[in-house]
């Protein structure tokens, strides 16, 4: 069968010609004389979820009474029309309805005359806008991001140098003045401290390189909330703080200066929005795995806009607002695989929901964590504090045991000494912190097992002394570090 001739007379069969288009970026499909489908390209079969067996040797007029795939239907009907009057039809668009809800196809047909005067064939060559606009989207922020890094660095620049000054200046000070003083400047450091680390961080967040691996952090969101409520009240005593905690251990994946970060602009933006005195409602709560922080305020409520508007950076509906408070807080949230809900209350406030992963240690319950240790007084301590917290343990004291092991047995995290890890086997090395969640005990910062540990998602770092609940907390990190950069976040 052929579909097409090259310029020298020769025909080019519909097998060689659809590995051609397999080639192209355009989704093709098209049908012979008798309206029968001879090629479903690559990017057809992308865009229209369907295999090319379900498609091709299936002629237009059945495909347009098969109702499984509109899109497949809609296409089918615009060839079979075509290859009736032999007109063409450029760039039109058209929404299809489907299971996933409308689609917007962007498409042409194409008459292919023979020398018979009527069509040989037709083709459609067509594309989901809707897809092209989110790729465009995500260019324009990926863009937008790059401007913001920019920015960024020239605030670092500017702002790192002169809070290095006031802090050597503040300890000065507290070295010659009094008690009352000291606590004040003690307060000065602390933010200063936390100044420099946002900075740091704000820099990370922006980057293009955001996805590289953390530093392992386990913040107390309740114990850090608390503090700086106490703290907060008293630049806002004008509103009124009310807070609510239910049951749980609040422990999330982020660090102490991003969860400070997300305090400080959901209760900046909830009281910039209320005018004179108002109240603003603070709820923490955890569902399983799922920790939300609640915010809600008395105000204006957010504006009719599209929410997802208000979380782009630099788009502002305050008078005097920079535009990041709330895509600062998406920005936090998202980095550790959270989500952020903007939403209107019932009594007209507004409400920013926020959901972050928990690290409870009820994830190690019934998990097979394998302990690698030469020194069998250790070795038992550490099985011990494990199986505290309701894991099954594995000991090997050495890496090729511990390698027969694996083989022979499930193992879900590991647990080692750093001091091991030059001995290791290649393959063991490979498994460890990335398919094998593992943590590392060291008595000492500043080793090359810490900077594995920086390098590599699924790796951290434990320094001794600990408990079994700092233990506990290093393993559901890195067993949620490893769920979330390979996208198997499981809902337990």
């Amino acid at each position: 069968m052929t579909m097409a001739s090259a310029s020298n007379g020769t025909a080019v069969s519909v097998d060689l010609l659809g590995r051609l288009l397999d080639q192209v970026t355009s989704a093709v499909l098209a049908a012979d004389e008798r309206g029968v489908i001879v090629i479903c390209n690559a990017e057809a079969q992308a865009v229209l979820g369907a295999d090319a067996e379900t498609i091709t040797g299936r002629s237009v007029q059945e495909l347009c009474a098969d109702a499984r795939i509109p899109a497949v239907r809609f296409l089918a009907r615009i060839l079979a029309e075509c290859l009736q009057s032999g007109r063409s039809q450029r760039r039109q668009t058209e929404v299809v309805e489907d299971a996933d809800g409308n689609r917007l196809l962007g498409y042409t047909v194409t008459a292919l005359p023979s020398t018979s005067g009527g069509p040989q064939g037709v083709i459609a060559t067509f594309v989901d806008l809707a897809a092209v606009r989110a790729r465009e989207r995500e260019q324009a922020e990926m863009e937008r991001f790059a401007q913001v890094g920019r920015v960024a660095s020239w605030m670092a620049h500017e702002i790192k140098n002169p809070l290095a000054t006031i802090q050597m200046y503040a300890r000065l000070c507290e070295r010659s003045e009094g008690t009352t003083a000291k606590d004040s400047i003690q307060i000065i450091r602390d933010q200063v401290s936390l100044a420099q680390a946002r900075v740091s961080e704000i820099l990370r967040a922006v980057s293009l390189s955001a996805s590289q691996p953390r530093k392992p952090a386990a913040s107390d969101l309740k114990q850090l909330l608390r503090h700086y409520l106490v703290r907060e009240a008293r630049g806002l005593p004008h509103m009124e703080l009310v807070l609510d905690v239910g049951p749980g251990t609040f422990r999330t994946p982020l660090s102490d200066s991003d969860a400070l970060s997300l305090f400080s602009n959901l209760i900046a933006n909830a009281a910039e929005a209320v005018e004179g005195s108002g109240h603003i409602w603070i709820r923490l709560s955890q569902t399983g795995r799922t920790i939300t922080l609640v915010v809600e305020d008395d105000g204006p409520g957010f504006p009719d806009e599209a929410p997802h508007r208000l979380l782009q950076p630099f788009f502002t509906s305050k008078p005097r607002g920079t535009g990041l408070g709330l895509w600062v807080i998406k920005r936090v949230a998202e980095s550790v695989g959270g989500s952020v809900l903007l939403e209107n209350t019932e009594h007209g406030g507004a409400r920013v929901v926020v959901d972050l992963p928990g690290l409870p240690l009820d994830i190690l319950r019934k998990r097979q964590i394998l302990v690698l240790d030469d020194d069998s007084a250790r070795r038992r301590a550490v099985c011990g504090q494990l199986e505290a917290l309701g894991a099954r343990t594995l000991q090997a004291q050495a890496e090729d045991e511990a390698l027969e092991l694996i083989e022979r047995e499930p193992v879900d995290l590991l647990v080692t000494e750093a001091n091991i890890l030059d001995a290791w086997d290649s393959q063991l090395k490979r498994r460890a912190g990335g398919a094998l969640p593992t943590v590392m005990i060291s008595g000492t910062a500043g080793t090359r097992a810490e900077c594995a540990c920086m390098q590599r998602p699924g790796l951290a770092l434990l320094l001794k002394p600990f408990d079994a609940e700092d233990l506990g907390l290093a393993l559901s990190y890195v067993q949620w570090e490893t769920e979330h950069l390979t996208g198997r976040c499981q809902n337990e």
